[in-house]
Parts: C-alpha cells; sequence; structure tokens
C-alpha cells in the first residue's frame, strides 16, 4: 500500500494531467453526444405537436368510409344512373307526343 501511495505522491502532476484530459474528454464526448437542453425541448415540443396532428388525421379517418361503403355507394350511385337513363328515355317520348299533340292543336285551329 505504501508502493501505491508513493507512486501517487511522485507521479501526481502528470496523473492528474491524464485524469483532467480523462475528464475534458469525457465531457466533449457527452457535450456531441447528447443534445442541449434547449434542443432537447425543441425537439419534445416538435413531437407532441406531430402527436396531436396524428390524432387528429386519425379522427378524421374514422369518418372516412370504409372500402366496402365505398362499393355498396358505387352500386347504388350506378343503380341511379341507370333509372335516371330510363326516366331521361320516357321523358322524351313524353316530350315527343305533347309536341305532337300542341303541333295538332295549332294545326286545328
Amino acid at each position: 500500500m505504501d508502493e501505491v501511495i508513493s507512486f501517487l505522491n511522485s507521479n501526481f502532476k502528470w496523473l492528474s494531467w491524464v485524469v483532467g484530459l480523462a475528464f475534458v474528454g469525457a465531457f466533449a464526448w457527452q457535450k456531441n453526444k447528447f443534445p442541449t437542453r434547449k434542443e432537447h425541448n425543441a425537439l419534445s415540443d416538435s413531437v407532441s405537436q406531430l402527436t396531436q396532428e396524428v390524432h387528429q388525421i386519425k379522427g378524421e379517418l374514422e369518418h372516412i368510409p370504409s372500402k366496402d361503403e365505398v362499393h355498396r355507394l358505387d352500386k347504388a350511385i350506378t343503380g341511379l344512373t341507370e333509372s335516371n337513363r330510363g326516366v331521361r328515355a320516357s321523358l322524351q317520348k313524353l316530350d315527343k307526343k305533347t309536341d305532337l299533340l300542341l303541333e295538332n292543336e295549332l294545326k286545328g285551329s
């Protein structure tokens, strides 16, 4: 034990430099490795803002119809389109008949 103490006493200057350099190196490594408090707070704020946006988007996505609902709507619209074509054809026939009736009335007068 006396040898260790005598070694420390005789080489204290060099040992303190080595320990000091190791401390400075560790501090520099830590400074480069970890963000500062300001950077951490900025990142935390941006992550919380992104989290809120994700929750808003999820809420909006709940109201979007599913694949099956879109398919049913497409079939219903296709059926309405076909019905509309049938009604349009019937209306065109009625329009021709009313034109003929009006023409006959005007000729007869």
